[in-house]
């Protein structure tokens, strides 16, 4: 679906980062490429979807597309030939070279429908150094009638050649207060605090997240806690955390990691993004070592990045649970 002028009414926080764009597209420079960043289910992409639909809408009416004419109507049919996303059809996993090369490829032909052309790249921030590369040459050649609207969560991850041959747009999230407010039309409100609260505040997130996955997340924590104090297997919990998901459990572990780290610089509620785990954070907290939590966490993240690529999940999470483990004697 390509949102059209209830962009903003479905997705208020949106309204910065649609300004932007917005006057790229009333000055008429629109720059050959833009890295639009921001946390995971914040809306880049429903984001990137209205901009190329503007720019190859035909109509000169309003400020989004108009949803009538021909362009539009190839559009919502996903049939237009000159807009593309370049996803992996692995989903989580970034894009690999040879689909980057072929993109890239077709572009020597011009534009079939009208004048511009729209490419949209997801997760550029995971692109491998070939398919950087591959990018990068023609990023450093633009296309006058090609726009690529590259989406990264780390703008920090892209390669800096890469960066700086793009406009940047940062998509923020909204204040937890609205982002609760506005949950509330979507979910059952008893849970809105909970799911913002697990989603980190990122909206499609927290709207996305299955009931089972609230639970899911009391249990793992329970075996975090019992793997932190010493009273479990690690390889035990291993196989036990199989089945929440490499992706969930990582997650859960980074925010839980780091919620612990600000418990031991700075104590008290304020410092946590997980109040309602805030006291039995807390008491784990006072039992372990500030310098182990810090070499958990290098872990948690390296399993985060490479959870996009061919790890072996079971051996990853083993490591992760001895390493959990070690964290109450301090242990390297």
């Amino acid at each position: 679906m390509l949102p059209g002028s209830d962009l903003l009414t479905a997705f208020p926080w949106l309204e910065g980062a649609w300004s932007a764009l917005r006057t790229y597209l009333a000055d008429g420079r629109v720059p050959h490429a833009l890295l639009v960043h921001g946390p995971a289910g914040t809306g880049k992409m429903e984001l990137a979807r209205a901009f190329a639909a503007r720019r190859l809408c035909t109509s000169e009416r309003g400020e989004f597309a108009c949803g009538e004419c021909g362009a539009c109507r190839l559009l919502e049919a996903e049939t237009h030939p000159d807009f593309m996303i370049v996803e992996s059809p692995e989903p989580g996993k970034a894009v690999k070279t040879d689909l980057v090369r072929d993109i890239i490829a077709s572009l020597s032909l011009r534009p079939q429908y009208a004048h511009n052309r729209m490419v949209v790249l997801p997760r550029v921030d995971r692109l491998n150094r070939y398919a950087a590369n591959s990018l990068l040459k023609t990023l450093e050649e633009p296309d006058l009638q090609t726009c690529f609207v590259l989406l990264a969560e780390q703008p920090g991850a892209v390669p800096p050649t890469i960066r700086s041959r793009c406009q940047r747009v940062a998509v923020t999230l909204p204040p937890r207060a609205a982002t609760e407010a506005w949950l509330r039309n979507h979910v059952p409100s008893e849970e809105a605090q909970l799911r913002v609260i697990v989603a980190r505040g990122a909206p499609l997130l927290a709207r996305s997240l299955d009931s089972s996955r609230l639970v899911a997340r009391r249990d793992i924590l329970t075996s975090f806690e019992a793997l932190a104090t010493g009273a479990a297997d690690p390889i035990q919990v291993a196989g036990r955390w199989e089945k929440f998901g490499s992706e969930e459990l990582v997650s859960c572990l980074i925010s839980w990691l780091e919620d612990l780290i600000r418990l031991k610089i700075a104590p008290g509620p304020r410092a946590v993004h997980n109040p309602d785990l805030g006291s039995s954070l807390s008491t784990l907290a006072a039992r372990l070592k500030l310098r182990a939590l810090y070499r958990v966490l290098d872990l948690a993240f390296g399993a985060k990045r490479a959870l996009s690529g061919q790890a072996n999940r079971t051996l990853m999470l083993e490591e992760l649970a001895i390493a959990c483990c070690r964290t109450a004697r301090g242990d390297r």
